[in-house]
């Protein structure tokens, strides 16, 4: 933990246990959860989408994300 670090704003209560654990002071701590836009709160017909997006209406689609911890390209 950095001295300088006046708050840090962590996504969930588990993240902020395990600063605290390391030594952070939990008055320090903030757990925000992750901001989401307002669009996104929003609900889409899936076939406007589909024909939006260029995807076919007769196969599966399948969305694949990865975390951003430096592993790979």
């Amino acid at each position: 933990m950095e001295r300088c670090v006046d708050l840090y704003c962590v996504a969930a209560e588990e993240t902020k246990a395990r600063l605290v654990a390391r030594g952070a002071p939990a008055k320090n701590v903030i757990a925000t959860g992750i901001p989401i836009a307002a669009k996104f709160t929003q609900r889409s017909e899936p076939k406007n989408l589909r024909k939006h997006l260029g995807l076919r209406d007769d196969l599966s689609t399948l969305l694949v994300l990865s975390g951003g911890f430096g592993m790979g390209r």
